[in-house]
């Protein structure tokens, strides 16, 4: 089944499971479903509690079969974006997805990856510099905001909300969704009593708060990053020290009596004591129902959860079940543009959010790059090139980055903005310019060019962005 039930004139060159990160070999019929019903919901605003329709309407609105409708639903109701209503005027019925939905599913990932305290510290650097550069450039325009002031720092009572604070000044909301999300993740992965601080490091903590605020105020770019560097620095040491493992997380996670998602703790702890074994069968459904004592539904729901997740895939066949593989990050890519949704955020705050990340997962991937000393692999020419060649170097870019996470964020809000308003212009961008602004980006990485790199990212952005103003721009 193609994408192209959905109304844009890219539906036919991007499908938003790609985009959202899920390799192209792993979009099941089910996945494309779930894409569309999601697309429905969010492009419409529908409400929560909002009927889809009956079953038997969404298989004839998109010629689908019985077992991928279903599995299509499971996801959505995993994630909790819709549910099933069984009886009279019953269906597919929307239901509002929790920010703790994100942070639980983004906590399962975490904890089967071994580099999760890695990744959700590179996040939070490059989720917190992101926003001190857009607190920067607010400063430096004219046309910004111009009013962030030293005294506002006084409405912060801890400077463990520090992040939260700077984000809130930004003005953008889709920053402001991104800091919650990395700081929810943080303060679950770490123990409350290893989070306090003492009477002296409190006030040390307070202080370099209020140095980073005044730099910003200040426009002093190079003593900002500077002092956030080392307030990240003393937080990034005290999380190392104190990771959660899985087993606390099962006791603390919220509504832990759900059966399936029990049961999915229970086999991604075995995933995770088990490491080195990617691609090892685990097990039919029936076989891990015996194994952990759980009915062949519970056993269904909690595979297709980590199978969401990407830990695991299905093998047909008689001798079918469940392979172990290394999880991915598409799902939450996926659940991201609900929550925006959620606060209403516009594509053009979005697309300018998306710039400051994208920028920090070029710089991120150009100095990984450079301490690999990996030889660099020039594409060809951009003859016959389409806007998905565009995609893929971008995500080549992102394999240079290493992180997964980050990247999540960045693609969710991609999602997003291809959702609720589709690129449509009276004069399209040049196909040409596009993929010689992303091989730019790519060469830059694949240099190690740090700088050269972030200036390619910016440059890209800033023509793209040109979709908010007349399209004749796209001309030249």
């Amino acid at each position: 089944m193609e994408l192209q039930a959905i109304d844009s004139s890219y539906s036919t060159e991007i499908n938003l499971s790609v985009l959202a990160g899920r390799a192209s070999s792993d979009v099941k019929l089910a996945h494309k479903v779930a894409v569309m019903l999601q697309h429905e919901i969010i492009s419409e605003g529908l409400p929560e509690g909002y009927s889809l329709g009956t079953a038997a309407d969404i298989r004839a609105r998109y010629n689908v079969g019985r077992w991928a409708f279903r599995e299509a639903v499971g996801i959505l109701e995993l994630r909790g974006i819709a549910r099933l209503k069984s009886g009279p005027g019953g269906g597919v019925i929307v239901t509002e997805p929790d920010f703790s939905d994100l942070v639980n599913l983004t906590l399962l990932y975490l904890y089967t990856n071994r580099s999760g305290p890695r990744e959700i510290s590179e996040v939070r650097r490059s989720v917190m510099t992101a926003v001190v550069k857009k607190l920067l450039d607010c400063q430096a325009d004219s046309a910004g905001p111009g009013h962030l002031s030293a005294d506002s720092l006084g409405n912060v009572d801890q400077a463990i909300d520090l992040p939260r604070f700077l984000a809130a000044q930004s003005g953008n909301n889709a920053l402001e969704l991104a800091v919650e999300f990395v700081e929810s993740v943080r303060e679950a992965c770490v123990p409350p009593q290893a989070s306090s601080a003492g009477e002296a490091e409190q006030a040390r903590r307070e202080e370099q708060g209020r140095a980073i605020w005044l730099s910003i105020c200040r426009g002093s770019k190079e003593a900002a990053l500077s002092k956030l560097d080392e307030f990240l620095t003393v937080d990034e040491h005290r999380m190392a020290d104190a990771w959660t493992g899985l087993p606390e997380l099962t006791l603390r996670r919220t509504g832990a009596g759900k059966l399936a998602y029990r049961l999915a703790l229970e086999i991604l702890k075995d995933v995770v004591e088990h490491p080195d074994r990617s691609g090892d069968f685990f097990g039919s459904e029936n076989e891990i129902g015996i194994r952990f004592d759980a009915t062949a539904e519970i056993v269904r729901q909690a595979v297709r959860l980590i199978e969401d997740l990407g830990v695991v895939a299905p093998r047909r066949g008689r001798s079918g079940g469940v392979v172990v593989r290394p999880p991915d990050v598409a799902s939450i890519a996926a659940l991201i543009p609900h929550l925006l949704s959620q606060k209403r955020v516009s594509v053009a705050t979005c697309c300018e959010a998306a710039r400051y990340l994208s920028d920090e997962i070029a710089r991120l991937a150009a100095k990984r790059m450079k301490a690999s000393g990996k030889p660099k692999s020039r594409a060809a020419g951009t003859g016959g090139a389409t806007y998905r060649d565009a995609m893929a170097m971008n995500q080549q870019i992102q394999t240079y980055a290493d992180n997964p996470l980050l990247s999540s964020i960045e693609r969710g809000m991609g999602v997003y903005s291809y959702t609720i308003d589709p690129p449509v212009f009276a004069i399209k961008p040049p196909t040409e310019r596009v993929i010689a602004l992303s091989q730019r980006v790519l060469d830059a990485v694949e240099d190690g060019d740090v700088e050269a790199a972030s200036e390619a990212t910016r440059d890209r952005f800033q023509f793209m962005s040109l979709r908010f103003a007349a399209p004749k721009h796209f001309a030249a």
